[in-house]
């Protein structure tokens, strides 16, 4: 995995993969991934925050997949908490 991100992080560096095409599929995988997936994918999604936060299109999949998954966890944390 780790050869597999820095890969992908040196052929975006050097523009041999369109951007445009990572940054949305990063910020859709917030939405699609599963609770233990999700660590994964918003440490991947740090990586290229500044590029989502450059333009709408992209951040706002990721913000609509966080929201998801912070609705989706809450009545959890709340069951936790009341304990």
């Amino acid at each position: 995995m780790t050869f597999s991100l820095a890969l992908l992080r040196e052929m975006f560096a050097e523009s041999l993969v369109d951007r445009g095409t990572v940054l949305l599929w990063i910020s859709q995988q917030v939405g699609a991934s599963s609770i233990p997936q999700l660590g994964f994918v918003v440490k991947l999604a740090e990586e290229y925050l500044e590029g989502l936060l450059e333009h709408r299109a992209f951040l706002r999949p990721f913000v609509t997949g966080l929201t998801d998954k912070l609705l989706e966890v809450r009545p959890r944390l709340l069951v936790v908490c009341s304990n």
